[in-house]
This record gives structure tokens, sequence and C-alpha cells, in this order.
């Protein structure tokens, strides 16, 4: 772990040349207190581009470098510094990051999932860099067409914007939000994010709708006899006004919740309507957060 996230903890060898360091990247898989003093990385001039594989890196900086034409598969990054570091034209496979300060980093044409990057930045005080960070990685997806890629960096983008807006309000950083900005902002974005992951992720939604149609199943069995419920068109066999069964409160629920069945029953007694409406709000914003994300997957 970092003492301080800016800096290399103590002792470090420094890197002069990149000839030092690809003499050691050809005997060593791992990296350990090393600081790359050169103002760039890249191919040895043998190979189109440096590729580098299976190798860990713990406490090593390459601020202010520039990667470029950098090939990295199955590595680790751990306590690293990435300060003004520009990558252009690299890949990263199955190439994780943790605890990895990127302050003002800089990706263009990368090949890179963002979900590597989710362990990067651990505290809310460094929520700025966290933004950046999945800032330039949306960039970077989207100017690379890579629409999987786009998704999962608008989601931590928007992740870090909320965690950055908890920051301005609890830590006072970068700069002080009133309580009323912040109570009118973060608690709905927190609940937008764990219900529909902002309407980008699916996974969320479909958490989200087991809670909510399970929720509504139990309380309509228990309230069943307080609906007061009556036929409308049809006669349906497993419909009893006075008690409950599974496949008539099934057929109930989901009726109420997302109108994908006519459970022809109805609801006469004042509580039975204000429930049905209760559901059939729900049911709305769970159509609107599924239209959403369905946009987002395969409109975008």
């Amino acid at each position: 772990m970092l003492t301080n996230f800016f800096k290399l903890n103590e002792p470090y060898k420094i890197i002069k040349t990149q000839i030092e360091f690809y003499d050691l990247l050809k005997i060593s898989k791992s990296f350990v207190n090393i600081l790359y003093e050169p103002d760039i990385l890249q191919n040895d001039g043998i190979h189109p581009k440096l590729k580098i594989k299976d190798t860990n890196f713990q406490n090593v900086s390459f601020s202010k470098t520039k990667l470029n034409e950098v090939i990295f598969i199955n590595c680790k990054f751990e306590d690293c510094l990435f300060i003004g570091c520009e990558i252009v034209n690299c890949e990263f496979h199955n190439t994780f990051f943790i605890n990895c300060n990127t302050h003002k980093i800089l990706i263009s044409k990368t090949y890179v999932n963002p979900e590597t990057f989710s362990k990067s930045i651990n505290k809310i005080s460094n929520a700025n860099i966290g933004v950046h960070l999945f800032q330039q990685l949306l960039n970077n997806s989207n100017d690379s067409g890579q629409s999987t890629f786009s998704r999962v960096s608008e989601y931590h983008f928007k992740k870090w914007q909320d965690k950055l807006t908890l920051n301005k309000f609890w830590n006072k950083r970068p700069y002080e939000i009133s309580f009323w900005k912040f109570i009118c902002n973060y608690p709905f974005r927190w609940l937008f994010r764990y219900t529909f992951g902002y309407g980008l992720r699916l996974r969320n939604f479909l958490i989200t709708f087991v809670i909510v149609f399970t929720s509504f199943f139990f309380i309509n069995q228990s309230k069943w006899k307080n609906y007061d419920l009556q036929k409308k068109d049809l006669a349906i066999n497993v419909f009893c006004k006075d008690s409950s069964n599974v496949s008539s409160n099934i057929y109930y629920t989901l009726d109420a919740t997302t109108k994908l069945v006519d459970s022809q029953f109805q609801a006469t007694s004042n509580e039975g309507m204000i429930w049905l409406t209760v559901q059939n709000l729900f049911g709305f914003i769970l159509l609107s957060a599924l239209i959403t994300i369905i946009l987002n997957r395969f409109v975008k």
C-alpha cells in the first residue's frame, strides 16, 4: 500500500534507460520498487510492439511517461504511479490495476476493458482522479467504437461523479457544496445506480425487478381479502376472491406491475385501488428503466 498516494514507497531503484528496462524484462517477471525515468516506453526496434506478459509491477512509477505501442498480457499493477502518463496505441489483456494513481492520465487508441481499472481508485478523497480516469476511458472507447467498453466506462464515470459529489459535501474537497444541492442530487443518483445501474446494467434491473415483484406478491397475498377482487369479463378457474393461491396471485401481480397478462381481476375496495395504483406506478418506473437500458445497449 502506498504511504503517500502521489509518491513511491522508499527505497526504490531508478531505471534511467529503455535498454535497462528491456534487460530487466528478459530476466524477471516481477518489477518491485522501481522508478522508470525515461520519457517514453515503446518497442525495442526489433518487434512492431513491445509485448510484456505474465509480469507483476508493484510500487513502480511510470509517471510522465508515454507508453507507446506496448501490449500487456496477464499483468498486474499494484501500488503504481501513472501520474501524467500518456497511453497510446497500447493493448491490455487480462491486466488489472489495484490502488494505482492515474492522476491526469491520457488514454487514446488503446484496447482496454475499463473494468480492469475498477479497483484502481479506492478512496472517496481521490474521486476527482476516478472521474478523470473513466472520462479518458469513455472517450477512448467511443473513439475506438467499443460500445460494450463505452457502457462500462460510462457506468464507472457516473459512479465516480457521485462519489465526487459526496466528497465535496462530506470532506469539502475540492470545494464545498451546500446541503440542499447535495440532498437534491446524491440520494436519487445513488438509488438509480443500485436499482438500474444508471440505465446501463441489465443485471441491476433484473435484480430490482425480482425484488419489487416478490415484494408485491407477498403484499397481495396478505391483503387479498381486503382488495374485494371481482371478475371482469371472463371466469378464471384459478380465481377466488376470498382466498389467494400462487397461480392467481402471480397473474394478478404480473397484471398490476407489468401488464404482460390480463388477470381478469379487478380490485374494488379503496385499499385495493391504492395498492393497485402503487404497483402500476412501480411498473411504469420499471418499464421506463428497461427502455433506457435497451436503448443504451442496442441503439447507442
